[in-house]
């Protein structure tokens, strides 16, 4: 049984709840399938693939499981992070300087 107090205007979605063993709990996954207890969504911050969640690396837009593909517009991929204008690497071999994602140098 279920009871739930639900304004009328709220689209409510009901499905079976299914026991799902610990030994299937899948990490950060907030919904799972009635048929095959897969990961059908992640929490805040996660990306879903192949029905397993995934930190998400901000600025980027694209993945192949926890390694970033694409960044958003003005953000570099470099060394799996989406970094903008100016990086620091940090054990100060170089600086790099990206002018509008057109010119490199390096000081």
């Amino acid at each position: 049984m279920l009871i739930a107090d639900v304004p009328p205007n709220l689209n409510v979605q009901v499905r079976a709840l299914n026991v799902i063993a610990s030994s299937n709990v899948i990490d950060y996954c907030v919904d799972y399938g009635t048929a095959d207890s897969s990961c059908l969504r992640c929490g805040d911050q996660y990306h879903l693939e192949n029905k397993v969640c995934y930190a998400n690396i901000g600025g980027c837009i694209k993945y192949t499981e926890n390694i970033c593909l694409e960044c958003f517009d003005y953000y570099f991929l470099v060394e799996n992070r989406c970094v903008s204008d100016c990086l620091a690497v940090s054990d100060a071999r170089s600086i790099l300087y990206f002018n509008n994602n057109q010119n490199k140098s390096t000081l």
